[in-house]
C-alpha cells in the first residue's frame, strides 16, 4: 500500500493505491477518510484490482474549493476527472433529525429521516436525484373489506336488518392487516428541494404517518387514521405521482412492507411523464428507473423479469 495524490477541477487529493489492474474506487463517508479502506485495499489488490481510496473534498487544505462546494454533483465530477471515466455516480445517504408534532396531545418529539442525494457525471454534464425515506402504516383495503362484509353478516345473524347493520359498520373503523412500509422518493429537478416537502408528500400518501414518541391518544389517533384511510401499495405511488405531476422528470419508488401475511414483496413505480402506465416489478429493477432519470432518458417498455 502506497500513497499517492490525484487532481480534478483544480484540487488535489490524497489517497492510498494498492494493487495492479482494473481499478476499484473507494470513496468513504463522513466523518471516516480513506484510512477507512485500509483492510479492504489488500483484499482487492489481491484479487487482481488496483485499489484506489482518495479523500473527498474538504478533507485537507489541497482540496477545499474557494467556493466551499462540497456538493454531491461535484464529488461526482471529480470522479470523472481523477479517472478519465466516461461516467461517474455518486451516492450520498444521510440521517437527519426532524421535530415532528403529535397529533392529539401536540408533544413535539423528534424522528429521523434518510436524506438521499445520488449525482451522474459524464464529460459533458451531470445530472441531480435527491430524496427522502420515509416510514409509515399501510392498511390492506381488501383484507379490511372481507372483514367489512363478515361484520354485517355477523350483526344480520344476531337479528340485526341489513341496512341497519350496513350503518353500525360504517360509523366503525374495520380490521385488517397493517404493516409499516418504507416509502423511498428520489426526484430530479432544476430547481431547490426542501427535504421537509418531500417528507410531506411521501408520509401523506400513506395510509398514516407514525411518530418516534406516542401518547395513548395520539396512539389512537394514528390507528384509527390508518384504518379509515387503507391503501394498496399502488395507492401509494398514484398519490405521490399526483402531487408531483407539475415536475416530469422523477422517479417515485414506494417499497417494501416490512411486516404482513403477504409474502411477496413488490415495488411499485410510476413516472409522471408516462401518462398512467404503471410497472410492478421485484426489488433491484428501480436501479433501471433511477438511472434512466440520471441520463435524461426515459425507460421503455417493462423492466426485465
Amino acid at each position: 500500500m502506497h500513497r499517492t495524490s490525484l487532481s480534478a477541477n483544480g484540487l488535489r487529493f490524497s489517497a492510498l493505491s494498492q494493487g495492479d489492474g482494473p481499478v476499484v474506487l473507494c470513496l468513504h463517508g463522513f466523518p471516516d477518510n480513506h484510512h477507512s479502506f485500509h483492510q479492504q485495499l489488500p483484499a482487492l489488490a489481491g484479487a487482481g484490482f488496483r485499489a484506489l481510496a482518495p479523500m473527498l473534498r474538504g478533507y485537507e487544505p489541497s482540496s477545499q474549493p474557494p467556493d466551499r462546494d462540497y456538493h454531491v454533483v461535484r464529488m461526482a465530477e471529480d470522479v470523472v476527472e481523477t479517472q478519465g471515466a466516461l461516467r461517474a455516480e455518486v451516492h450520498i445517504r444521510a440521517q437527519s433529525p426532524i421535530t415532528k408534532v403529535t397529533p392529539v396531545t401536540k408533544r413535539p418529539t423528534e424522528q429521523l429521516y434518510t436524506l438521499v442525494g445520488i449525482a451522474a457525471a459524464t464529460r459533458a454534464r451531470t445530472r441531480l436525484l435527491v430524496g427522502v425515506e420515509v416510514n409509515g402504516l399501510t392498511v390492506c383495503p381488501c383484507a379490511q373489506d372481507m372483514v367489512r362484509e363478515h361484520s354485517v353478516e355477523t350483526l344480520v345473524e344476531e337479528g340485526y336488518a341489513e341496512q341497519e347493520a350496513e350503518r353500525i359498520v360504517g360509523l366503525l373503523p374495520m380490521a385488517s392487516h397493517n404493516q409499516r412500509g418504507r416509502g423511498t422518493l428520489l426526484m430530479g429537478s432544476d430547481q431547490r428541494l426542501r427535504a421537509e416537502d418531500l417528507l410531506r408528500i411521501a408520509e401523506q400518501s400513506m395510509s398514516s404517518e407514525i411518530y418516534e414518541l406516542l401518547k395513548r391518544p395520539d396512539e389512537l389517533a394514528v390507528v384509527e387514521k390508518a384504518h379509515r384511510n387503507p391503501r394498496f401499495v399502488e395507492d401509494l405511488v398514484r398519490g405521490v405521482a399526483g402531487r408531483l405531476a407539475a415536475d416530469p422528470r422523477h422517479v417515485a419508488r414506494i417499497g417494501r412492507a416490512r411486516d404482513g401475511p403477504h409474502p411477496d414483496q413488490v415495488l411499485r413505480l410510476r413516472r409522471a411523464d408516462h401518462g398512467h402506465r404503471e410497472n410492478s416489478l421485484p426489488s433491484g429493477h428501480h436501479r433501471t428507473y433511477c438511472r434512466a432519470a440520471l441520463q435524461g432518458s426515459p425507460p421503455s417498455g417493462r423492466p426485465p423479469a
